[in-house]
């Protein structure tokens, strides 16, 4: 059987979130669910020409996009492998190996998902983007960390965050919600 490990759910949530997992799958679904092995065996890394973008991937990486994931890599390393077919074809890091090409390295790692038809690749591509647009951000704990990664003269640009949307973040919640200074005034005339 699976280990189960859910970083980033809240304690709270964990027994909810099971509960959830085990009401959505059928009993065979859910066999097979459970008797899958959740870490890869393997990370391995492969010159960047093995790899074959995969033509039809629907996730477009524009140039600005690509700049902010090279610059993470080069703050934080390379944190996620992209995911391969067995003939090198990208299911998932595009957007990595086009960063990777940008900064010049000429190796990647990834992760070979040779258990997966094409039927579930493309699928997984999918799935593998629109799932994290799913999650939803607690704005007040963002402000904290932010605010927090400020005082300590982090480069907040390496947050993928817009410049518009990080001063809306860093503004106290309560000048939004409140009357804004002067509006009642009237007008010398």
């Amino acid at each position: 059987m699976a280990k189960w490990i859910y970083k980033g759910i809240h304690p709270s949530q964990k027994e909810s979130h099971y509960d959830f997992v085990e009401s959505t799958l059928t009993s065979t679904k859910r066999d097979r669910y459970m008797d899958l092995v959740f870490a890869p065996g393997e990370i391995e890394t492969w010159p960047i020409e093995r790899l074959r973008p995969y033509t039809n991937n629907a996730k477009m990486h524009g140039s600005d996009q690509v700049a902010k994931i090279a610059a993470s890599m080069a703050k934080f390393g390379w944190t996620v492998p992209c995911l391969v077919a067995d003939d090198g074809e990208l299911i998932a890091g595009h957007g990595r190996v086009l960063a990777a090409t940008l900064l010049g390295l000429t190796e990647v790692p990834v992760i070979r998902l040779g258990h997966l038809d094409d039927a579930e690749r493309r699928a997984y591509r999918i799935a593998d983007n629109k799932l994290t647009e799913m999650g939803e951000w607690d704005d007040a704990l963002l402000r904290e960390e932010i605010a927090g990664l400020l005082a300590e003269d982090f480069d907040l640009s390496l947050l993928g965050i817009a410049d518009e949307d990080l001063d809306a973040l860093l503004r106290d919640p309560d000048e939004l919600d409140g009357d804004t200074e002067g509006e009642d005034d009237i007008p010398e005339t």
